[in-house]
């Protein structure tokens, strides 16, 4: 936890688009080669679907 000690939000993402996922689940993370590309999207993406969350 000391390396985030320095960090003003934090993000845990419970479930990936299945499919998004290795395999067809929402518990399968995405493969390492598209991980940034499936969670910048998820961020964008939270925000419009719940606009009340948004800051």
């Amino acid at each position: 936890m000391e390396a985030l000690a320095e960090c003003d939000v934090t993000v845990t993402f419970c479930f990936t688009p299945e499919h998004r996922g290795i395999a067809p689940h929402h518990a399968s993370p995405p493969p390492v080669e598209t991980f940034p590309e499936v969670r910048a999207g998820m961020i964008r993406l939270e925000p419009a679907l719940r606009p009340q969350l948004a800051i």
